[in-house]
């Protein structure tokens, strides 16, 4: 076996292997966002002062959002934003091919948002969903209101190295006053080009503290968001001519050989 057929063979193993390298760089983004066992708890500021510490939940409300976007020949758009009536609780997804968006909540605490956008969406396709509960709180005096919980996320792509896949994932909760935000805890990712797969979690716990003689009102809002989208779904030039450059040497090889 000589040389040149050494060769061929090689530079034969590489192009396949550069256009299999395309075919798997199809671009996709899976996130995941969640906040679960929210609890609200109380310290007495002052304990000898014979007054009882608390605090009451005035009322809460809870909403949802999902959409999903194809953008290829013949698809469609779905959007949805509603609030969860009370007591009750919600999970749903649109779907379209492997691509899909959709939220889970219920009563227990659990609120989640799933979302994967595939290259089925077409370029400009995307995937998106949130969840949210707010609650009033009346806070009695000389008492520290306590928020704690548990928050994680997680996002991937398939697309390391390149832009043709962008997303994120964002929990956040919050205690505030009508006049603005007290105490907070956030976590937010964005993808990058040379983002892959990247998974996180974190027990938060939030104070707000009353040292007044009267009572305190205040907002915990609690949040919970993940998004995808499809930028390109066509392989960067340099692949392309990479292979192109690959199988003309081949042939110039052959004719040699000939």
């Amino acid at each position: 076996m000589n040389v040149l057929h050494i060769l061929r063979r090689q530079l034969f193993a590489t192009a396949l292997a550069a256009a299999c390298g395309i075919a798997a760089a199809n671009p996709s983004v899976v996130a995941v966002s969640q906040m679960n066992n929210v609890q609200f708890g109380v310290i007495d500021l002052t304990p000898s002062d014979g007054q009882t510490a608390g605090f009451i939940i005035n009322g809460s409300e809870a909403g949802v959002g999902r959409h999903l976007v194809d953008r290829s020949p013949g698809g469609m758009e779905w959007h949805d934003r509603h609030a969860i009536v009370r007591g009750m609780s919600e999970s749903a997804f649109y779907t379209s091919g492997p691509s899909f968006a959709g939220y889970s909540y219920d009563q227990a605490g659990i609120m989640r948002a799933d979302i994967a956008a595939y290259d089925n969406l077409a370029v400009r396709g995307e995937a998106g969903a949130s969840v949210f509960r707010n609650y009033t709180v009346t806070i009695a005096p000389h008492s520290v209101l306590t928020v704690r919980g548990d928050a994680s996320t997680s996002i991937a792509r398939t697309d390391v190295g390149s832009r043709d896949s962008l997303g994120y994932v964002y929990a956040n909760a919050l205690i505030r006053t009508w006049e603005g935000t007290v105490t907070s805890f956030h976590h937010l990712v964005e993808t990058s080009a040379d983002s892959g797969e990247e998974s996180w979690s974190e027990n938060f716990y939030l104070m707000f503290a009353n040292p007044t003689d009267s009572d305190a009102k205040v907002l915990v809002d609690t949040y919970v968001a993940a998004s995808g989208t499809i930028v390109s779904s066509i392989p960067e030039p340099s692949a392309y001519a990479m292979l192109a450059a690959g199988l003309m040497l081949m042939g110039a090889l052959r004719r040699q050989s000939c």
